[in-house]
């Protein structure tokens, strides 16, 4: 994904117009994920359903992967559909990205989950156009937290790097953080966009403490002609709207993980440090097919160590 536009949320239609589109999309994101004596690992791919020779091909590459935890984004799956790709491949369903969660679309998304087990559940993107807006969506991230509590799951807040702009004179991502209730509100980090926010990652980490529960992890490519800050070619000071996401980032940022320039054994240090449970693969772009990126991924992650695959 360049840009939250991809993750199958809002395109600005009303609140609830696409609650439809939670079991209609015939596609979804999938995170390989490994689990932790240190961080469990993760891979995200997209996978287009393509009719019984696409599901063959998809079980066989993912018997092949020894994909053990699944983080997804989309959800155009039945529960019946999924209930059986998990069963046929091992798989369980850890976390998801969904938007909007509103009064509309919750409850049938809380009965979609607690079916297939998902553990957690996020908010993929939001933007804000000022500090009363921030603090009312707030509001909305403690309601959406403690309905879902109140069926054993945990909501998570995911971030790009439109979160690191400052309203008040502090960043968007510590305003949720100090004005969301702990019980309710957990964290996601993503830290290449935390990077690109012109963040060090492992300060954004040690800031979140024990409210970061999951981890995801790009690379950065060593060849990229883009910046890796994009506030230099982004104005700080212009809140980022949906139109305005995409600029100074190019799909050809985005390389296997482990292969750019991103320190990866740092943020798994970190992030067994203060307890987080996932770190997710998560390729939004590649230049080769999917599964030989996710393949070049989990090789390159071979290499770290405070891992358990």
């Amino acid at each position: 994904r360049q840009s939250p536009q991809d993750d199958g949320g809002d395109d600005g239609a009303p609140d609830g117009a696409h609650a439809a589109q939670h079991h209609d999309h015939q596609n979804f994101d999938r995170h390989i994920i490994v689990k932790h004596g240190g961080l469990d690992v993760g891979q995200r791919m997209t996978v287009q359903h393509t009719g019984h020779s696409g599901e063959e091909s998809r079980q066989h590459e993912h018997h092949q992967l020894v994909i053990r935890h699944v983080d997804a984004v989309g959800f155009g799956v039945s529960v019946e559909d999924m209930q059986k790709l998990l069963k046929e491949t091992g798989a369980n369903l850890i976390s998801g990205h969904i938007r909007p969660i509103n009064e509309k679309t919750i409850d049938p998304m809380i009965a979609y989950h607690t079916q297939v087990g998902t553990k957690y559940l996020g908010q993929s993107a939001d933007f804000y156009t000022g500090y009363d807006q921030l603090m009312e969506r707030c509001e909305y991230y403690n309601w959406a937290g403690k309905k879902l509590s109140e069926h054993g799951i945990k909501f998570l807040i995911h971030n790009h790097y439109h979160e690191f702009q400052k309203l008040n004179g502090k960043e968007i991502l510590f305003h949720i953080m100090d004005n969301t209730d702990p019980n309710y509100v957990s964290f996601e980090l993503d830290t290449f966009w935390a990077m690109r926010g012109g963040m060090d990652p492992l300060a954004v980490m040690d800031r979140l403490g024990d409210r970061l529960k999951l981890i995801h992890q790009k690379d950065f490519s060593k060849t990229s002609d883009s910046p890796i800050n994009l506030w230099t070619v982004n104005d700080p000071n212009v809140l980022v709207t949906w139109d305005s996401f995409g600029k100074g980032s190019d799909h050809k940022d985005f390389c296997e993980i482990g292969t750019g320039i991103m320190d990866i054994q740092s943020i798994i240090n970190k992030g067994n440090e203060l307890g987080a449970e996932y770190i997710v693969l998560e390729q939004d772009h590649t230049q080769l097919t999917q599964m030989e990126s996710v393949r070049i991924s989990m090789d390159s992650f071979h290499k770290f160590s405070g891992l358990d695959w």
